[in-house]
């Protein structure tokens, strides 16, 4: 039972809580959770809440652990915390004053939680602003920018925060650099962990050990990431990355973070990209006991972005993955590929609805945008526009703009502004989260599909690709007798 007050002048008469027995990363179309509402009441003199919203949440049965968040819209109270079925905790939120404060039988382990997001926050709030850049010079173009950060640059250092222009490869690597410079042990989380683990159980105690641990590796990763072109081409370098990384203990924390399983899978990546290999080898000699999860994270953030190497790499995974729950959302992201498009709650210009499965024999390269985008429309202007003259008189390739926006009347202001799209091109509305855009979770625009003469999706791909990859691979699909993927190389995939 999760007891939760909240003292504020106008406290939402309803909350909003999310938990998850299994938590990937923090997007909602890999781990959706699941969400209920939870209705409150004010509170009564007898029971000391007297003008006070009271909200009572019992919590899931038969869930040994999980994670759980609360709130409503954009605020939240709390946000992806541990839980375990049988825990009893009181909480009160004190909105104006910004008091929150614990009660009841499981009041320290959820007292340790809130005190490691405000050290995180605290930590954030009092941390250089950066911007990366691949020219200092393009960004003070207006005298008011320019201003301004000559003024930030002349505060005081020991009150102010002051913005970092990153602009070389070393300059991101020293921030990188400063990171490693710090035992990790010495960072105030472990501290603060330290302090509390008298009355936490050791189970809670790996829990948030594992949570800590995530954090630290994502921010150290954030930089080495950046400034990868420097332990690439430095063995010194690239061993100060090891030992930082090596002070983690990874092959011991089996706490299912969300961000320490996404942390290990940028740590991969990153390996990957060092030592010139794949991320599936790399992973196989991979020391941590959530390699399952980290290979579902990968396959599952990326898909949209592994291009040809998804459908082969998806098959090998569904024979090295042996948790049951990951299996079976790889197995939900694989048929999704072997099955014909799914053409759900897509138009015409007319309201006419649309099926791509009509047009069985042809090739089709769908793009995906959304009105304002800049992205979208400079998209169109480099590939889309190439594409149609260069196929416009192929009947064996068919292009397809499909507009992701909330509104009909939007979209039919951008096609006559002649930015987005052309009437060369065949123009349809789809909506978000619904039919196709729900379907193959399309969230970030510009957005690429190709559909083969098979009517089965060939490539999905959210990463820019330009005009000659594209037209190279549609003539190569569309003159296939059977599926392959085996497609052109490109340095943009």
């Amino acid at each position: 039972m999760l007891y939760l007050e909240i003292d504020s002048p106008n406290p939402p008469d309803t909350l909003w809580v999310t938990y998850w027995e299994h938590l990937l990363i923090d997007q909602k179309s890999v781990t959706p959770g699941i969400s209920f509402p939870v209705v409150g009441k004010y509170g009564n003199l007898f029971e000391g809440s007297i003008q006070k919203k009271v909200y009572l949440c019992e919590l899931p049965q038969g869930i040994t652990d999980g994670f759980l968040s609360i709130g409503k819209g954009r605020s939240t109270l709390i946000h992806q915390w541990f839980f375990s079925s049988g825990d009893r905790v009181r909480i009160h939120f004190n909105l104006v004053s910004g008091k929150t404060l614990f009660g009841g039988p499981d009041q320290n382990f959820y007292r340790a939680q809130y005190g490691l997001d405000q050290l995180f926050a605290e930590e954030q709030f009092n941390r250089d602003p950066v911007m990366v850049s691949e020219s200092r010079k393009s960004l003070f173009q207006d005298s008011l920018a320019e201003r301004l950060y000559r003024e930030a640059q002349s505060r005081p250092d020991d009150l102010f925060v002051r913005m970092k222009v990153l602009v070389t490869d070393t300059e991101r690597w020293e921030q990188f650099g400063n990171i490693a410079k710090v035992p990790v042990d010495q960072h105030p989380a472990w501290r603060l962990l330290h302090k509390a683990q008298d009355s936490l159980t050791a189970h809670q105690i790996s829990l948030l050990g594992g949570r800590v641990a995530g954090a630290l590796l994502s921010s150290g990763l954030t930089w080495a990431s950046m400034g990868s072109a420097i332990p690439e081409n430095d063995p010194t370098q690239y061993q100060m990355l090891q030992d930082w990384v090596g002070q983690f203990g990874l092959e011991q924390l089996d706490s299912n973070y969300p961000l320490l399983i996404h942390s290990e899978s940028r740590l991969i990546r990153l390996t990957a990209t060092l030592q010139n290999r794949q991320f599936l080898e790399v992973w196989k000699d991979f020391d941590s006991p959530l390699k399952d999860e980290i290979l579902g994270t990968y396959l599952l953030e990326n898909f949209n972005t592994l291009g040809a190497e998804l459908a082969p790499l998806l098959d090998t995974s569904l024979s090295l993955v042996e948790s049951p729950w990951i299996r079976d959302k790889l197995e939900t992201l694989a048929a999704v590929y072997s099955v014909p498009v799914f053409s759900g709650e897509l138009f015409d210009e007319s309201g006419s609805p649309v099926d791509l499965n009509d047009f069985t024999a042809k090739t089709l390269l769908i793009h995906f945008w959304i009105s304002g985008c800049r992205f979208c429309i400079d998209d169109y202007q480099r590939v889309m526009k190439a594409l149609s003259d260069r196929f416009e008189a192929d009947p064996d390739i068919l292009l397809i703009s499909v507009n992701v926006d909330s509104r009909e009347s939007t979209w039919k202001n951008s096609l006559e502004s002649g930015r987005y799209t052309s009437p060369q091109i065949l123009n349809l509305k789809a909506y978000p989260g619904r039919g196709i855009a729900g379907y193959y979770r399309i969230h970030s625009y510009p957005q690429k599909m190709i559909v083969g003469p098979d009517s089965k999706v060939r490539l999905q791909a959210a990463n820019h690709l330009d005009s000659d990859y594209l037209s190279a691979l549609l003539v190569k699909i569309s003159t296939e007798a059977s599926p392959s993927f085996s497609l052109p190389q490109t340095s943009n995939q």
